[in-house]
């Protein structure tokens, strides 16, 4: 993956997430090999519309998952709306350090409840969910220790943002949907 591209190549396309706008210049822009196509990273290229993330349309119709990722994206608004305020870098520290800390737990949290939930219905793409959730589990968890070793740098945490909204709402819309037709389709 690449970050803080600007411009698509000749011939490639910027893609948004379903409901939000494209943008010509997104901040940040991600290269998807197996695809070949970008898609937009960060609500910081959509100006002040990074309020209000979450939208009721990322309901997937199971109760606890829908808190949780609601929790989720009031955390992260929380984050980016911290990164996007006025000040110094110093004093915006402490908000980014508690967000870290809660990502690193509620992640953790909310993936295992997903997974136990999964697993009670019989989701038959249990697995592959697991690897999705693990491998940005230890994305978060790496950054965490990263971020702590190198006094969180700024560019390095301005690119995380990104990455994690980016994340949330794709997961949210496109894999965490498929558990919720399963759960239609099998009336589990």
């Amino acid at each position: 993956m690449r970050f803080f591209e600007r411009t698509a190549p000749p011939g490639k396309r910027i893609f948004a997430p379903r409901g939000h706008r494209r943008v010509d210049k997104p901040l940040m822009i991600d290269y998807n090999n197996s695809n070949h196509y970008y898609i937009v990273q960060s609500y910081f290229a959509l100006g002040a519309d990074y309020r209000m993330m979450w939208k009721e349309k990322y309901r997937i119709g199971i109760p606890l998952v829908d808190r949780q990722h609601k929790e989720l994206f009031d955390r992260v608004e929380q984050f980016v709306a911290a990164l996007r305020k006025d000040g110094e870098w110093a004093e915006k520290l402490p908000e980014i350090k508690k967000t870290m800390a809660f990502m690193q737990n509620y992640v953790v949290d909310h993936f295992a409840a997903e997974e136990v939930y999964q697993k009670q219905i019989g989701y038959p793409e249990r697995e592959k969910h697991h690897q999705i959730h693990q491998d940005f589990t230890n994305y978060v968890i790496q950054c965490a220790a990263d971020f702590e070793k190198n006094g969180y740098p700024e560019r390095d945490v301005q690119k995380f943002a990104g990455k994690l909204l980016a994340w949330l709402i794709n997961h949210v819309v496109a894999t965490d949907l498929k558990m919720s037709r399963y759960v239609k389709k099998e009336g589990a």
